[in-house]
């Protein structure tokens, strides 16, 4: 558990619709609408996944539901935000409640500065996360992370070793009907073998840039084919191998354009990574007609390949006799591609497959 004692202060309004906050300050004013104690002094570090905050002063209490930040450093402010972004200052992320929502007899209290303000926070369950931590030493982020964990996996030999070093934490038992907690340390490149067979539900990436952040969300054991920037990101992928995950950094107002690109080549699932770097430790995975994209700014994306198009040996041996036949390639792929699961271009790569073969 960590705790966080201050005091309240006449200047405190807690009015901030989206986040609320302690600072070790002294001072305030009545612009700083989010903070709720001044003179803050923590006792213990940062804790990562689902925390659960409860503030009390002066016999009223509230209590938050968030996710920690094991990157926030003890001693500067502990903001609490209702957003997902990790800053510099951030103690939590994705709270339910702001300082506008906590309740007003609460609130009140808050401006007394004979008030102390306690705020204890305290790990929970986590219904199911895949951690990724790219490392190579101790680090306060790697022990948060392993006192999260309910399971803990090394990708490589380097991680193996690092651990044996560290201090374990015990283990948890983990109800049959929820996955837990999974951490996986990984010394060399991510992703690696261990982890494509973990991930698909939430992730975060930690220690990587976004594009390879965004390529470890993927589930799909393929290839991996970085791209190098372009202006014209839709032509770059329309030059990609069909049988690879493809890595694109892509404009808000080009994603449009590449969506349709990745159509074409049969693509049905991505995955998508915000910058800055803070935020693209938590990389999304989902189907390509369902996945919310950044409205505005640059991001990046890991598009998977497109499902396996095997022809059933009916379908094979007519396409052949059309092809035999001298029917051009062309017509029976745009034929082909109204069938249930295809696409033009996978349709066209399959006819000619077979046209090749024949010829």
């Amino acid at each position: 558990m960590t705790t966080i004692r201050a005091t309240g202060h006449p200047e405190i309004r807690a009015t901030h619709d989206k986040t609320w906050e302690l600072t070790p300050d002294t001072e305030l004013t009545a612009r700083a609408t989010c903070v709720l104690g001044v003179g803050a002094v923590t006792e213990g570090g940062p804790l990562a996944g689902p925390v659960e905050l409860r503030i009390g002063a002066g016999g009223h209490s509230a209590t938050v539901r968030a996710v920690g930040n094991p990157s926030w450093v003890p001693g500067g402010p502990a903001v609490i935000r209702r957003s997902p972004l990790r800053l510099p200052g951030t103690l939590a992320t994705d709270a339910d409640l702001s300082a506008a929502d906590l309740p007003r007899d609460l609130a009140a209290r808050l401006t007394d500065p004979a008030t102390e303000v306690l705020v204890e926070v305290s790990a929970v369950d986590d219904p199911g996360t895949v951690v990724l931590l790219h490392a190579t030493g101790p680090s306060p982020r790697l022990s948060a992370e392993l006192a999260a964990a309910d399971t803990v996996l090394a990708e490589d030999a380097g991680a193996r070793a690092l651990l044996a070093r560290l201090t374990a934490a015990p283990a948890r038992a983990v109800p049959a009907d929820r996955i837990g907690r999974i951490f996986v340390l990984a010394t060399e490149d991510l992703p690696g073998r261990t982890v494509r067979h973990l991930l698909g539900g939430p992730t975060e990436v930690i220690g990587l840039p976004p594009g390879l952040a965004a390529a470890a969300a993927s589930p799909s054991a393929a290839p991996l084919h970085l791209t190098v920037p372009s202006r014209k990101p839709a032509d770059t992928l329309r030059a990609a191998p069909l049988d690879a995950k493809v890595v694109l950094r892509v404009a808000a107002d080009t994603a449009a354009k590449v969506l349709a690109a990745a159509r074409d080549r049969g693509t049905r699932t991505l995955a998508v990574a915000t910058e800055p770097y803070a935020e693209s430790e938590r990389p999304r995975w989902g189907e390509l007609d369902t996945l919310p994209l950044p409205a505005r700014g640059e991001f990046w994306i890991c598009l998977d390949p497109a499902p396996s198009q095997g022809l059933d040996p009916l379908l094979h041996k007519l396409i052949s006799g059309l092809l035999a036949q001298g029917v051009p390639a062309k017509s029976i792929a745009q034929t082909l591609a109204e069938l249930p699961g295809f696409t033009r271009r996978t349709a066209y790569d399959a006819v000619q497959q077979l046209k090749d073969l024949g010829s």
